[in-house]
């Protein structure tokens, strides 16, 4: 048996690949909960909202950290490199918090006062006594300001998987070629976000109008990937832009998309 042959099988890629994502899944639900179990226990126990707090925050900040340590894992074994997936995987989540606490920290930061507010702004509205004058006004802007911001972080959050994978680079310049990265490659960033935000909303919806057992299975399925399913799919719209860069950094301002086509059989 051609054993080569058969490892580079379309049927081998195939189910190495949903194994990966499916185990670097359960990795990320583990760390986050375990990150955020005690204040969620102590919330429901206690009912202080204080505790409530501390489990958002801590859940998001276990979120972005292991989002990030998924998505280099994704593109460190989708190169030569043939490491196994558990030792590539936690080696990233451990660099990717040691040299980026301070970015993880602020993104969770600026989440947590997006959110906060747009939900004061939502109450505001929400108001029996609400009324559409001057202030009104303001308040209205303010809110859908509040989501536009919270669209292009995430965004930029999206794109700083593929910046931090790829490139080093200080801190203050990650943010900013995620910000760019962002509007450069609109499109395949915002597809991620669809696919991740919206698809468990469309199989809640759906299952509701078809029947509660089918978006049971559908929830079941989807959740065993989570976010490393689109993460995979976004790192393949994007990996020859990359790969490009990669090898020409100094172009990371005008490169020209249609010389990358070529680069998308990397």
């Amino acid at each position: 048996m051609d054993v080569e042959k058969y490892v580079n099988s379309k049927a081998f890629i195939f189910f190495e690949w949903t194994y990966r994502l499916i185990i670097m899944n359960l990795l990320n639900l583990s760390i986050i909960i375990t990150m955020s179990f005690g204040f969620w226990v102590l919330f429901i126990a206690i009912q202080k909202m204080t505790y409530f707090y501390l489990a958002i925050l801590l859940t998001l900040l276990g979120l972005i950290i292991t989002s990030i340590a998924s998505f280099k894992t994704i593109k460190d074994l989708s190169g030569y490199r043939r490491s196994g997936l558990y030792k590539t995987y936690f080696s990233n989540l451990w660099f990717s918090f040691k040299d980026l606490w301070f970015i993880e920290l602020l993104i969770v930061i600026i989440y947590a006062f997006l959110l906060g507010s747009s939900l004061t702004y939502s109450l505001i509205l929400n108001h029996e006594d609400f009324t559409y004058d001057f202030i009104g006004i303001v308040y209205t802007v303010g809110y859908w300001l509040d989501w536009i911001l919270l669209f292009f972080l995430t965004q930029a959050v999206i794109s700083f998987w593929a910046v931090y994978s790829h490139f080093q680079m200080t801190k203050w310049n990650y943010i900013k070629a995620s910000f760019y990265m962002s509007f450069k490659l609109f499109l395949p960033t915002l597809l991620a976000g669809i696919f991740f935000f919206l698809t468990p909303v469309l199989i809640i919806v759906l299952g509701l109008i078809l029947s509660p057992m089918l978006s049971l299975l559908l929830i079941s399925f989807f959740s065993l990937f989570g976010i490393t399913l689109p993460q995979y799919l976004y790192f393949r719209m994007i990996k020859g832009k990359y790969a490009y860069l990669t090898k020409n950094p100094d172009d990371i301002q005008d490169f020209d998309k249609y010389e990358l086509e070529k680069e998308n059989e990397i």
